[in-house]
């Protein structure tokens, strides 16, 4: 049974550390959801291992984005310049782009693992 730790929820000061995570998140998954989507066709040439550990991931940056939600919610809440409102409202509005991207990935990945054609092969 995997141990339940509190957040630790993050000074305002880390605003731009955030923004590069959620960005950088984003654009990865859309690199990944391209090239899981080309691999579809080739998906012999994937194996267990791979198609796992991306499940992996992609199912932790679902659990994630409440916490990055919920993260950016609290400083919201707090007294904030013009543009740390404006960051923080943007990366808000990102947020159902990360969901999107690591559901449509899940779906991906499913349908190679649907098809059979995982390789233990490397």
């Amino acid at each position: 049974m995997p141990i339940q730790t509190k957040p630790k929820w993050q000074p305002l000061s880390l605003v731009p550390v955030v923004a590069l995570t959620i960005d950088g998140i984003i654009q990865n998954s859309e690199y990944q959801h391209e090239a899981f989507s080309e691999a579809k066709d080739k998906a012999h040439l994937l194996d267990d291992e791979t198609i796992s550990r991306a499940t992996e991931l992609h199912e932790a940056q679902l659990k994630d984005v409440r916490l990055y939600e919920e993260q950016l919610k609290r400083w919201q809440m707090q007294p904030l310049t013009g543009d740390q409102r404006g960051e923080v409202d943007r990366l808000l509005g990102q947020l159902p782009r990360v969901k999107q991207l690591s559901e449509a990935i899940l779906e991906v990945l499913d349908e190679i693992k649907e098809n059979g054609c995982v390789s233990n092969e490397l």
